[in-house]
């Protein structure tokens, strides 16, 4: 192979790579990221701080509750989900096999303790999430995950889920 032809394929060669390389950096944040996005919710009588979570299709999430509150409380979210796992929660164990099979957010946490699982947001929407105990919404315990795509940060369709207060 001449000199000439092999400049020519190294060139090929460097420009490809330099693609290649631009198209990895141009990757969104949640594609480089590392673990799961931290999310800390703390609960008080009647209250959730922040009540207004931002989250990412498709980027793992792991969600803190901690109970500062007298009473015991619960996060119930219709907000679809995969590859729920219970770290630690006050749920029934039977309850956080069920709830992990069926994708149910559904997540307790008595008074004084912290709960923690981790779960990947599937679609993009703006999703309810409660305390189902009853009369704790209806008195303010409830809030919302606005979920993007990622891409483009859209919230897709909004979905109205006050449904998702029925008992757990």
């Amino acid at each position: 192979m001449t000199t000439y032809k092999m400049s020519r394929l190294l060139a090929v060669v460097g420009i490809a790579s330099g693609t290649a390389l631009a198209g990895l950096l141009s990757l969104s944040p949640i594609a480089l990221a590392d673990g799961p996005q931290q999310i800390a919710l703390t609960a008080a009588d009647l209250s959730f701080t922040p009540n207004s979570i931002q989250m990412v299709v498709g980027q793992p999430v792991q969600l803190t509750i901690t109970n500062l509150g007298q009473l015991d409380h619960d996060v119930k979210s219709d907000i679809p989900i995969s590859q729920l796992t219970y770290v630690q929660a006050d749920n029934d164990p039977q309850e956080q096999v069920d709830n992990a099979a069926q994708g149910v957010l559904d997540v307790d946490f008595d008074k004084g303790d912290t709960s923690t699982v981790t779960f990947v947001p599937t679609t993009a929407g703006t999703y309810s999430f409660q305390c189902d105990q009853p009369g704790h919404a209806d008195a303010g315990m409830k809030g919302t995950f606005v979920v993007t795509d990622g891409a483009s940060g859209s919230q897709g369709l909004t979905a109205d889920n006050g449904d998702a207060a029925a008992s757990s």
